[in-house]
């Protein structure tokens, strides 16, 4: 299976449940360990068995059980920077992010 056709699944599934889309899509490319500019460069190439298999368990876990996917890849980005996440902290929101950066504008 491809990248692409396993993003169009996960698409899929995400839509069926509800679910962001960009989600999956994030979900896949920090599994893979790829910046989006590789993962759309490798979007026709094959998906390691190992590495679908590790992708469709956390995206059923994102889909069924409600984790979010920056619990499930370990970290969430905030302002430029990548911050360690996990289900005893709160998760950075894009919200806060722009408010940040209007302080700032104004310091």
């Amino acid at each position: 299976m491809t990248y692409e056709s396993l993003l169009r699944l996960a698409n899929k599934k995400a839509r069926e449940h509800h679910k962001e889309e960009e989600a999956a899509k994030l979900l896949l490319m920090e599994l893979s360990e790829q910046t989006a500019s590789e993962f759309f460069l490798n979007f026709k190439k094959n998906v390691d068995e190992t590495l679908q298999k590790k992708y469709l368990d956390a995206l059923d876990q994102y889909l069924i059980h409600n984790i979010p996917v920056q619990h499930l890849i370990g970290h969430s980005y905030f302002f430029g920077y990548a911050f360690k996440v996990n289900e005893d902290v709160l998760i950075p929101r894009a919200e806060t992010e722009q408010l940040v950066g209007h302080v700032l504008y104004y310091i």
